[in-house]
């Protein structure tokens, strides 16, 4: 009789430490657990100083699922020829993101990051070619740059192709409030990896 006990509670308790151990690991796969990670993106402003974009991001992630990092965007803008002159601009930002991972239960692997990011911008506009004057040609050289404070809303959805790799969509709205107060959507292709 006594044996037989020994062999219930044996049962259970193997039960119990084999359930706990798939829960432990989904718990740790999950996108939004927390810790440090790293990110490139790839994309595109839409407005002229803005246009093809790379960037890097890094941040932690805190056991109440709140993230707080940095992000490092650089654009490189276009070109414009008119007359002789070519005109090119590109911009930086550069500043501080905080925001909330949020997983979706019936997807664990779907990570959603509405964020905050606030910091320093740098438009630069530069000006090469010549014109001609009375039959004479002259050259017109020249650069400009503004530069202040910046705010880009957002939003971040990755997946999870294991507990470490996760690449998706960024997509945020960047608010100059400087110069002309320039506005523009940007999106991005994100791939981070999670330490």
């Amino acid at each position: 009789m006594k044996r037989a006990h020994c062999l219930v509670l044996a049962a259970v308790v193997s039960s119990l430490a084999s359930s706990a151990t798939p829960a432990r690991a989904q718990s740790d796969a999950a996108p939004d657990r927390e810790g440090a990670s790293a990110g490139v993106q790839l994309g595109y402003g839409f407005d002229s100083a803005y246009k093809f974009g790379l960037g890097v991001r890094g941040g932690y992630t805190l056991a109440q699922k709140v993230y707080l990092g940095g992000t490092f965007v650089y654009h490189f803008g276009e070109s414009q020829s008119a007359g002789g002159i070519t005109s090119s601009e590109h911009l930086l930002y550069v500043g501080p993101e905080g925001g909330y991972d949020i997983v979706i239960p019936s997807a664990p692997q779907i990570l959603i990051r509405p964020y905050l990011g606030l910091g320093f911008e740098s438009v630069s506009v530069s000006n090469s070619g010549s014109v001609v004057v009375n039959g004479v040609a002259v050259a017109a050289a020249g650069s400009a740059s503004a530069s202040g404070f910046s705010f880009w809303p957002g939003v971040t959805g990755l997946y999870s192709f294991t507990p470490s790799l996760s690449a998706g969509l960024d997509a945020r709205v960047v608010v100059a409030t400087f110069g002309g107060g320039d506005t523009t959507f940007a999106l991005f292709l994100a791939g981070q990896y999670k330490f």
